[in-house]
This record gives structure tokens, C-alpha cells and sequence, in this order.
């Protein structure tokens, strides 16, 4: 879990608070938002907490740099902060790619059971990454050693793709002729 806040205050009452409920989960802390691309890129980051306001790099900003990347996009983002959240506000950070947005003062039991469940979203994802996955291997071994001719049609009638059999019947025949 990734919690990014450039209050120190704000991340040593937050991450006790998981930490207490979530003992099992690792928890790592950023007060600067710029160096928290190169970790989320190297680390296997579950779910992240963001504090909308922060100098040079605010957490909605933070957020769609997160959700632009395809290697970290799958990570629930939720979003903190202190000021009023109209609803254009919040829009806005739902737009950026958050998942969930959070006004202080947080009720710990909220916060606790929100990150629970982006850690549901997380897991439950990458189960389904790892079964598209498995599902790709095996269509493409069935389409390579299926021994009769497999072809991809567009819905236009063109030719995408023909499985090696297909091509080896194609050869045949146009040395046949």
C-alpha cells in the first residue's frame, strides 16, 4: 500500500491507522509525489492513497500519470483531502482515473474498509490479467498446431490471419496448379 502525502502529520496518523487494521499489509510512505513514479514502477504497489494538494505535483495529477501508464494503470488510486470536495472537484479526480476519493477528517473505519476493498479490486484484477493471459497461450497453441485450416475474418470478409495448417494447404495448392 502506498500512501503519498506531503503532511507528515496526515501519513504517520494514516498509515498507523492501516497498519492496526491491516497488519499483514506493507505500507510505504512519500512525502515528495515526484519520486513516487520510479517506485510504483519497480515495486509491486496493491493499492495507493494520494493527498490531493501537494506542491509541484498534486495527487489528481499524480493519479493520471499512474493511470496513463500501462504498467501501473491497474492500481486503485484513491484520492484525500482537506478542502470541501464539491462535486466538480471530485469529478475531477474520478476523471483523472481515481477509483475512490476520501474529504478529511477521515473516519478511520471508512478508510480502512475503502482500502480494503481497492485491495479486493486489486487482487481480483490481477486473477483476471493472469486468466486473460492463460486464455491467450492457449488460443494461440490451439490456432498454431490445430491440423485443420483456421482462418481470422473480418467482419468485411478480409483475411487477418490462417493458422500454419491453413498456409501449408494454401502452398499445396498453388503448387498444384
Amino acid at each position: 500500500l502506498l500512501l503519498v502525502d506531503d503532511t507528515p502529520d496526515n501519513l504517520v496518523v494514516m498509515k498507523k491507522v492501516l497498519q492496526r487494521a491491516l497488519p499483514q499489509v506493507e505500507i510505504v510512505t512519500f512525502q515528495k509525489p515526484a519520486e513516487v513514479m520510479d517506485y510504483v514502477r519497480s515495486a509491486n504497489v496493491s493499492a495507493a492513497i494520494f493527498d490531493v494538494q501537494m506542491p509541484i505535483l498534486n495527487g489528481i495529477e499524480l493519479c493520471q500519470k499512474i493511470k496513463s501508464t500501462e504498467e501501473t494503470r491497474h492500481i486503485p488510486v484513491i484520492l484525500v483531502t482537506s478542502h470541501e470536495a464539491s462535486s466538480g472537484f471530485k469529478t475531477k479526480g474520478l476523471d483523472a482515473g481515481a477509483d475512490d476519493f476520501l474529504t478529511r477528517p477521515i473516519d478511520n473505519d471508512e478508510l480502512v474498509a475503502r482500502v480494503k476493498v481497492a485491495l479486493r479490486i486489486n487482487r481480483a484484477e490481477a486473477q483476471l490479467r493472469r486468466t486473460a493471459d492463460q486464455v491467450q497461450q492457449d488460443y494461440q497453441l490451439l490456432f498454431e498446431t490445430e491440423p485443420e485450416c483456421v482462418k481470422i475474418v473480418s467482419p468485411e470478409g478480409v483475411l487477418l490471419n490462417m493458422n500454419p495448417s491453413g498456409l501449408k494447404m494454401i502452398e499445396a495448392e498453388s503448387l498444384a496448379q
